[in-house]
């Protein structure tokens, strides 16, 4: 039997166990360790070069390499409440004489027509009268069949119907005159008024509305004729003007002249504006 020491053994070989897949386990695994960044190289890694892999290739970052975006951006000021709104400041107490004249400043208003004239006041309650317009226009237009000889003006009108006289005498006779049915009294400066009398009852409710402004009173009518309003007095001629464009000869004037080209707006004023007020323009 031989004895052997262990200096006289030969060294034996050293055996590493093969890779065995590791099993997955509840643990998290170690964060890992922070390195300094690298810097950049142009020069491609070894790695990739040969196509080989490894774990710190595929292992994922800690840091993400998308940009934030504005609309999820939270920048600490906008994080921050907004501060609370001043208040706002009590406006300043005014007298009573400084709030009377904002008032009247906030109540000016611009006219557009000079003051009226002292004592000129029927004359302008005329003009404001559309009614005074209109005949105007009438007597212009149809004067070549109306057989009135008397030469006169806007002014001299108003004049009358204010103030009656000779004027309105010479434009009421001859629309009278034309006007069914025909009366057998004599149309002349003292009985003019007795014929109106007669013709506005005839025909006062086909033209205008209301009751009859002036009736026959035994005579007296001529002086009650003076003592009406001036607007009356307008309203009455506007009336015979309706009744008289309704006759036979001046319909026939007005078809013939449309037949010869001539517009009907010769003959009626079209509208042409208004205003703020409801006043109309013509």
């Amino acid at each position: 039997m031989l004895l052997l020491s262990s200096s006289d053994l030969p060294p034996l070989p050293l055996l590493t166990p093969p890779n065995l897949p590791k099993m997955p386990s509840n643990e998290p695994p170690p964060p890992p360790a922070e390195s300094p960044a690298a810097p950049p190289s142009e020069s491609p890694s070894p790695a990739a070069n040969d196509g080989s892999s490894s774990p710190e290739q595929w292992r994922p970052s800690t840091r993400s390499g998308r940009f934030p975006r504005a609309c999820t951006a939270r920048t600490a000021a906008r994080l921050r409440p907004a501060p609370p709104s001043p208040a706002p400041a009590e406006p300043p107490r005014l007298s009573r004489q400084e709030r009377e004249e904002r008032a009247a400043a906030a109540r000016a208003v611009t006219q557009l027509a000079p003051p009226v004239p002292p004592g000129q006041e029927p004359r302008w309650a005329l003009r404001s009268m559309w009614q005074l317009a209109s005949l105007l226009h009438f007597l212009h237009v149809f004067r070549p069949l109306l057989n009135i000889n008397l030469e006169f003006s806007a002014e001299e009108l108003e004049t009358a119907l204010v103030t009656p006289n000779s004027t309105l005498d010479d434009v009421h006779m001859p629309l009278l005159k034309a006007i069914p049915p025909i009366t057998r009294m004599a149309l002349g400066r003292t009985t003019w008024v007795t014929v109106l009398c007669r013709k506005l009852k005839d025909w006062w409710h086909w033209v205008a509305d209301g009751d009859i402004p002036i009736v026959a009173s035994q005579g007296a009518e001529a002086e009650i004729y003076k003592t009406l309003e001036p607007g009356t007095r307008v309203l009455i001629l506007k009336a015979l003007c309706d009744i008289r464009v309704e006759q036979e000869d001046i319909r026939s004037y007005i078809e013939n002249s449309l037949k010869h080209g001539i517009q009907l707006s010769a003959f009626r004023r079209e509208r042409i504006g208004g205003d703020s007020h409801g006043i109309s323009y013509w």
